[in-house]
């Protein structure tokens, strides 16, 4: 698996930052190899294009559902092409 083929990625809004890195944990803890940003993105990249890679090349799409997640703008754009490339879509309230 390279750097950019993950397990699982978790989408989240920055206001929920402390959740989605617990949750991060946890799934490693169990082994699972996980992608977030903006932990997984190279220095110098272009993060909305980084995302989107990483979206296309996960089996597993989590989403930290929230009054903030619901509110931002780019969390619905990854739940979108999480729709059409991911094999597993979860929401974690």
């Amino acid at each position: 698996m390279n750097e950019q083929t993950k397990e699982v990625f978790i989408s989240y809004s920055t206001k929920d930052t402390e959740i989605a890195f617990a949750l991060l944990e946890t799934f490693e803890s169990y082994g699972l190899d996980c992608w977030i940003a903006p932990r997984n993105i190279p220095k110098g990249a272009q993060w909305a294009e980084e995302i989107d890679k990483a979206i296309q090349n996960a089996r597993v799409f989590v989403v930290i559902v929230s009054s903030h997640s619901v509110e931002s703008r780019q969390v619905p754009k990854e739940i979108a092409l999480a729709v059409s490339s991911c094999e597993s879509i979860f929401p974690f309230r």
